[in-house]
């Protein structure tokens, strides 16, 4: 998480890949592995990527690498989808901060107006997962470019 933000790259933002090299012949159980893809963000274990250590591949080993972990490699090339997937979580993450702002409760129902900045962010508020945010419609408005705004819905 720390090379994340070193590299100004949000944890929000999903990774395709990372490679673990563990020391001798020990393995990692794949429920850790499911915990430790999800806290960090990114999609899957491929060792592959350790040979590689190019085009986007980085050692984030360094000192604090506990055992028996002996290195760590991190894909942090960012395909159009995982930068989509990234734009939706922070438009997801902007909409339950206002929804709190409102003084909204969980189940409360609310309405969507967005002002897409871009074609990309018009996609990310389309994608919104509207059962999480208790969104009960989506539509697209003619305010100020990137902004939304939210409406109770009684």
């Amino acid at each position: 998480l720390m090379y994340r933000k070193a590299s100004n790259n949000p944890v929000r933002q999903p990774l395709a890949r990372m490679a673990l090299i563990l020391d001798g012949d020990k393995k990692l159980s794949e429920e850790l592995l499911d915990v430790l893809l999800s806290e960090v963000n990114i999609k899957a274990v491929d060792p592959s990527i350790a040979r590689l250590k190019e085009g986007g591949i980085h050692d984030i080993s360094g000192a604090g690498v506990p055992a028996p972990i002996s290195a760590i490699y991190v894909d942090l090339n960012v395909t159009s989808e995982l930068h989509l997937e990234g734009e939706i979580r922070k438009l997801e993450r902007a909409i339950q901060g206002k929804r709190k702002d409102m003084g909204m409760k969980v189940g409360e129902m609310a309405r969507l107006i967005y002002n897409p900045a871009n074609d990309d962010e018009d996609k990310a508020f389309a994608a919104i997962d509207a059962k999480k945010t208790y969104i009960s419609e989506i539509k697209k408005g003619a305010g100020d470019a990137g902004t939304f705004e939210l409406e109770k819905v009684d």
